[in-house]
């Protein structure tokens, strides 16, 4: 958890997840650029990649030595 490449890795995951929100917020419904509530949106976003980045921090030594995965 301390190395630079579980740090990468996590970061990763992090802007994945935070992709994964914003493209599932936004184009629920009947999508207008117009129409989005950016500021809910973006906090719930950011709010999965904090998720994300707590789940990296509990999966460390689980799975190989130095990166936030579960398996091997």
């Amino acid at each position: 958890m301390f190395t630079k490449k579980f740090w990468i890795e996590s970061t990763e995951r992090a802007l994945k997840t935070f992709a994964q929100f914003i493209l599932v917020l936004g184009t629920a419904g009947s999508f207008n650029i117009f129409n989005v509530d950016w500021a809910t949106n973006l906090g719930l976003a950011l709010g999965g990649a904090l998720l994300s980045y707590a789940t990296s921090i509990v999966s460390a030594g689980v799975g190989t030595k130095g990166t936030p995965s579960l398996v091997e």
